[in-house]
């Protein structure tokens, strides 16, 4: 689903960005539409983690795959630029997440407004001293 940049299922039209105080996290989801998606990509970070989150690793950000497969700390960068998003995946845990490729590229057919959202988001979910190194717009 989100393997092949020639695939047109790899089009953001959807941006959402949301902190969740009471839940505890802030998240950025990209997604294909609105209404029942058929595919949507989440990143995530904890508000507040605490000294079990700090142990086992999850004191950073997670990308949720569409597949439901998650990653902690599983990007080696990330960028925004003329309307595409491209991650680069730390190539050890290709396998745990189910991708073949390192680098996942999606077409952000976005309007002006979201995608200045998304990329606010995306910075501060990121954006921390564990997160990969930001490009393009990210910076």
């Amino acid at each position: 689903m989100l393997e092949s940049d020639h695939n047109p299922d790899t089009v953001a039209r959807v941006a959402q960005h949301a902190i969740e105080v009471g839940l505890g996290y802030e998240a950025v989801v990209l997604a294909d539409r609105t209404a029942m998606p058929a595919w949507h990509l989440e990143f995530q970070r904890p508000l507040d983690p605490d000294d079990q989150d700090r142990q086992l690793g999850l004191d950073t950000y997670c990308v949720v795959l569409p597949t439901g497969a998650t990653g902690y700390g599983c990007l080696a960068s990330a960028s925004v630029s003329e309307q595409r998003l491209r991650l680069t995946f730390h190539a050890d845990q290709l396998t745990e997440l189910g991708l073949t490729d390192p680098t996942l590229e999606i077409k952000l057919a976005l309007e002006a407004a979201s995608l200045e959202e998304f990329v606010n988001g995306l910075r501060q979910v990121l954006g921390q001293p564990r997160g990969p190194a930001l490009g393009g717009l990210l910076t």
